[in-house]
């Protein structure tokens, strides 16, 4: 009887434990914003600080009169912001006059800009196509986290989100990015649309819609229309996140 007891008790206490281990994550808050107009400036909000050289693109300053009467100030061809306060911050580096180093011609009015660490060499990559909104989810262990809201200038794929951590040794990953995702499951992403974005407990669900068009007789006309989303689940033991689609 008491080593029944004995083992009920200690798959009791696995089990309690198994539970315990699982990360909580919070309701993403957005923490600030950067954007990219078609003319080629950058525009940043809500950062705690920053330090921007102003844009002085003479040409864009005759042709728009509102940039020569004040609104000049907030915008920038090159700079460094700061989102966030205390260990949560998270720095952008961004410089529209490496256009030719950075311009992705796969997407319309891009640049690559660099987000991470106020070192730039402990950034991550990402893209600013017209703006992204930078979100700031609070965990109950070590990893912090931050969803970027990416709005695309061209329209085709609508919104997509971009998942950056900060681990315990101050060092920045990416842990996923839909727009790179979606193509594991559709030849076209330009089918498929993100919708809204929930945290479950450790896990984030992303869904989205299918929309297919094409020619029925001589008429060009949605064809298809459907529906799915992508679940990322913390694995606390790879400190990384699995991914599934489910088609709904």
């Amino acid at each position: 009887m008491k080593k029944g007891l004995m083992a009920g008790l200690t798959m009791g206490t696995i089990m309690i434990t198994s539970v315990c281990s699982a990360m909580t994550m919070q309701a993403p808050q957005k923490i600030g914003k950067i954007s990219l107009p078609p003319m080629g400036w950058y525009e940043v909000k809500g950062a705690t600080t920053h330090e921007g050289v102003p844009f002085k693109n003479v040409r864009y300053l005759m042709s728009y009169p509102s940039l020569r009467t004040g609104n000049g100030s907030k915008i920038f061809d090159k700079g460094v912001a700061c989102f966030g306060n205390g260990e949560d911050c998270i720095y952008v580096h961004y410089d529209a006059r490496d256009g030719r180093a950075s311009y992705l011609p796969n997407r319309n009015n891009s640049f690559v800009s660099k987000i991470g660490g106020k070192d730039v060499n402990n950034t991550i990559d990402i893209t600013v196509t017209c703006a992204t909104n930078i979100n700031c989810i609070k965990t109950d262990t070590d990893e912090k986290m931050y969803l970027l809201v990416n709005e695309d200038a061209g329209d085709v794929t609508g919104i997509t989100y971009t998942l950056i951590g900060k681990r315990s040794d101050g060092s920045y990953v990416k842990y996923f990015d839909t727009y790179d995702i979606i193509g594991r499951y559709y030849a076209n992403k330009r089918e498929v649309r993100m919708q809204n974005i929930k945290v479950e407990g450790d896990e984030i669900i992303c869904n989205y819609c299918v929309t297919r068009y094409g020619y029925v007789g001589q008429n060009y006309q949605k064809t298809y229309e459907g529906y799915g989303k992508l679940c990322f689940k913390w694995d606390d033991e790879a400190k990384w996140f699995g991914v599934e689609n489910n088609t709904l």
